[in-house]
């Protein structure tokens, strides 16, 4: 069969969640004519890996032309089914919309020479400790626990307090903040008796990340996102707010994460795609990386752009990926997302209050999330949607990772000020009620 036979496709790494969460995504590859193939981790209880099986189980996921299921660490395997494929399909492009895929992700582009990040890009991001040797430069101090060392590594740690991280999870798993060499040795206890640990310098100040979009090398558009984590309540750091574009900066903290920012990618050699990274800024203007990923943003900082810059920021994505030129507008509002806190037991229902005109979406039951719909530039200050992440009965624990939160909400408006004053009015008229019992 030559190529010019072939079914043109599109080559996706993802979950089932982020095609849910941001159905643009399929909507413009079917758009364009692109049967996309699917490579996931896992399909839902039930499910068989056929595309027809999963359309049925959520109408959202309808137009998947192949599906095949794998692990992250298969690497070989998907490579080889991914060349199989090719023999049927003109594979355009391809794009990760998870943590564990990257590196494959990457692997998969350059076999079919296809845009990507870049070998080098991929195969550090998806890797704290290699973060942390070829970023050094822009990172805090750190200290790497190897599983056979522990112990004698506990017995020289004096230096709290640290924040103590595996180096191959992701949603902030695992992240927490330790005080002296009693609560390291405690903690150490928590993890897989095989997992690399990173001990590092615990830097106080604002955290921001910057999506980045790079095409044949140069920055595109650079997007600067505020964020909030729960870390004031306990030892976790798990982001439970986002707000762009950011507006706790000055002009002067804006630059150096710039020039910073840039530093990184060059190093990285990073070629065509979305690089997500994370920045502390601390009080006297130092930047410190924290993390960096190359794939889309998680949580709902996709709607975010869209509902701050009146455009999806999928579509863009898509372009890298198939190498079409991309521009992307400055924002004209300005969005947040919160996470709310809830009380450790069992969920029994979400409840708003009249003042707040909006029903809570429950994502189990609905297969998907709300369309997002954008307004424009001057539209008042308004609620977006209320999604409830988790089903009735789900037992909710300590907001330990970023699996743990179970209530979010959209809002969107002109100023800070508006943003501030309906996030507060939310929060005081939505209740999530749990039981003990």
């Amino acid at each position: 069969m030559t190529t010019l036979q072939k079914k043109p496709a599109f080559l996706l790494m993802a979950k089932a969640a982020p095609l849910t969460s941001h159905p643009q995504f399929l909507l413009g590859l079917r758009a364009r004519g692109l049967a996309p193939l699917l490579v996931t981790e896992s399909l839902p209880p039930g499910v068989d890996a056929s595309a027809e099986e999963l359309a049925r189980h959520n109408s959202a996921l309808e137009g998947i032309q192949e599906v095949a299921v794998f692990t992250g660490s298969q690497q070989l395997a998907i490579q080889q089914r991914i060349a199989t494929w090719a023999n049927d399909y003109d594979i355009r492009g391809t794009l990760c919309l998870g943590e564990i895929f990257v590196e494959g992700m990457g692997m998969a582009a350059d076999m079919l020479g296809l845009p990507h990040p870049g070998l080098r890009a991929t195969k550090v991001c998806r890797n704290k400790l290699l973060q942390r040797l070829y970023l050094r430069d822009w990172s805090p101090r750190c200290q790497v626990i190897a599983p056979a060392h522990r112990a004698s590594f506990v017995a020289d740690f004096s230096d709290g307090p640290a924040i103590l991280k595996p180096t191959g999870r992701f949603a902030s798993s695992g992240v927490q903040e330790i005080a002296d060499a009693s609560e390291l040795a405690e903690r150490l206890t928590e993890y897989e008796a095989d997992e690399v640990l990173l001990l590092e310098q615990k830097v106080v100040g604002r955290e921001v990340s910057v999506e980045s979009l790079i095409q044949d090398g140069k920055v595109v558009f650079i997007g600067i996102t505020e964020k909030a984590t729960n870390e004031s309540d306990g030892r976790f750091f798990v982001e439970m707010a986002h707000t762009f574009p950011c507006g706790n900066l000055s002009s002067q903290e804006v630059t150096a994460i710039r020039a910073t920012n840039a530093r990184v990618l060059d190093r990285l050699s990073f070629e065509n795609g979305i690089a997500h990274a994370e920045y502390r800024v601390t009080a006297d203007g130092g930047v410190y990386l924290m993390e960096v990923a190359c794939r889309a943003p998680g949580d709902g900082l996709l709607a975010l752009y869209q509902l701050a810059t009146l455009r999806s920021l999928e579509v863009e994505l898509v372009k890298l990926a198939l190498g079409d030129p991309v521009t992307y507008p400055e924002p004209v509002r300005r969005a947040r997302q919160v996470y709310m806190r809830h009380a450790p037991g069992r969920l029994i229902d979400v409840q708003v209050a009249r003042a707040v005109d909006v029903t809570p979406h429950w994502v189990p039951d609905q297969g998907r999330w709300p369309a997002i719909e954008v307004g424009s530039a001057g539209d008042p200050a308004r609620v977006r949607h209320l999604m409830v992440l988790k089903p009735r009965g789900t037992q909710l624990s300590e907001v330990r990772d970023s699996f743990d939160r179970v209530v979010t909400f959209l809002i969107d408006g002109r100023t800070t000020d508006e943003l501030d004053r309906l996030e507060q009015h939310v929060r005081d008229s939505v209740s999530i009620v749990t039981s003990s019992a």
